[in-house]
């Protein structure tokens, strides 16, 4: 019944769920697709749902850049087919909550997003991923690092966001959400896809100038990538059916080719593997899950 009464209370959600269940037989997949935490790399940048073409015209850090296909087109499936072994070299900074539950994969996992949240603009900003990966990177100098940005991932945090108004926050679901997401906005037609790729992009430079920051302080081989792309009105098949956002399990070639941009470096890192973490005990999963629903996420 709640997922009834969510379709009548949000009919271009429905609308858009029923649009993407339709065309997934039909989806051309690319011939490659890349598990980009198998890739060779000290530190790994990830800049979540980040397109390649985006990523091309906007970024201005120095590096040799190529086009990649991602496993998945959405976080929680990315995390499911990329993380599938125990890396205990690895400290993975997260302002995603969708981390939890993966501790035991690697040496340790900084959730930003518990102390780091912003109320005001509803996720975790770049300026302070950057300014703990930073104070991070120091405490764990023989551990390779990765750094999960949530931007250009909506909410946008630019001034250009202000054409696109108040809207549901990326954690919130169908069933307890109380506004429209941009995806919704934009199939309404109560948002123009300009002013929606406007916002976009500012939030992917905005993000760039703390990773830039970021990757100047971090000694090793640094890579940026993300996790997924992102659509925007796309017709993905023959059907006369567009699609927007980043729906899970939706394996079209532009939305999972992402950005895969190797800096120059003089050395590598000399790490060691370490215990892996036991950040949530038992009597702490309780607090845990209160916070991602209050996120949206259960």
């Amino acid at each position: 019944m709640s997922k009834i009464k969510a379709a009548i209370n949000h009919p271009w959600t429905a609308a858009r769920v029923l649009k993407t269940k339709m065309l997934r037989p039909f989806i051309e997949e690319p011939d490659e697709k890349v598990n980009i935490i198998e890739k060779d790399w000290d530190n790994l940048i990830i800049l979540d749902a980040c397109r390649f073409d985006t990523f091309q015209k906007c970024n201005h850090i120095e590096g040799d850049l190529s086009k990649i296909h991602s496993t998945a087109s959405q976080t929680s499936e990315f995390l499911r087919r990329n993380i599938t072994d125990t890396h205990s070299d690895v400290v993975y900074i997260s302002a995603s909550p969708q981390l939890v539950g993966y501790e035991e994969n690697f040496h340790r996992i900084e959730h930003l997003w518990q102390e780091y949240w912003d109320d005001d603009l509803k996720t975790v900003t770049p300026w302070a991923v950057t300014k703990q990966a930073k104070r991070i990177a120091e405490s764990y100098p023989d551990k390779r690092l990765i750094v999960h940005y949530m931007q250009p991932h909506y909410p946008f945090i630019g001034n250009k966001s202000n054409n696109i108004g108040d809207h549901a926050t990326f954690g919130e679901t169908v069933e307890n959400k109380d506004k429209e997401t941009v995806w919704d906005l934009l199939a309404s037609g109560k948002v123009d896809i300009d002013s929606v790729k406007a916002a976009y992009e500012e939030n992917l430079k905005i993000a760039l100038d703390d990773v830039e920051e970021l990757v100047s302080t971090i000694e090793g081989k640094t890579v940026i990538s993300s996790d997924h792309g992102n659509l925007f009105n796309k017709k993905t098949t023959f059907l006369p059916i567009n699609i927007s956002g980043h729906p899970s399990n939706f394996h079209d070639s532009e939305l999972l080719a992402v950005p895969w941009l190797e800096l120059s470096h003089e050395c590598r890192k000399q790490t060691s593997d370490g215990s892996v973490s036991e950040q949530y005990a038992d009597s702490d999963m309780k607090n845990v899950e209160n916070k991602l629903q209050d996120l949206g996420y259960l």
